[in-house]
Parts: structure tokens; sequence; C-alpha cells
């Protein structure tokens, strides 16, 4: 009877410091999904940037091919 007492002990023992494990590793879990979030944001926000770069500088060569064009013309 005393072994089942002393094994059952171990085992609540065992048992609370499983869940402050599971605690702590919620809160850095919760944390880095924030983190995941803020570089997720700020990719979409890069992509637009490159978008924006991409289509001015586009518009840019465009604008440089038409000037040599009418310049050869005349």
């Amino acid at each position: 009877m005393v072994e089942d007492h002393q094994t059952l002990v171990s085992h609540v023992a065992k048992i609370a410091t499983l869940e402050t494990k599971v605690s702590a590793l919620e809160t850095e879990l919760k944390a880095m999904d924030a983190k995941l979030d803020q570089l997720l944001h700020l990719q979409s926000k890069g992509q637009g940037a490159f978008w924006i770069a991409s289509a001015l500088f586009g518009t840019g060569l465009i604008g440089f091919g038409s000037l040599i064009l009418n310049w050869f013309r005349g």
C-alpha cells in the first residue's frame, strides 16, 4: 500500500511538471505566432513595394525605348 502511495505521488509530481512545461510552451507558441504574423505582414508589404518598383522601372524602360525610337525617326 505504501508503494502504491509513493507511485501515485510520483505520478502526480510528473503530471504537475508536465503541466508547467506545457504552459511555458503555450506561451512561447503564442509569441512565435505573433512574430510569424508580423513577418507575413512585412512580406506582403515588401511584395507590394517590389511590384510598385517593377512597374515604375518598367514604365521607365518603355519610355526610354520610345524616346530612342522617336530620336531615330526623327
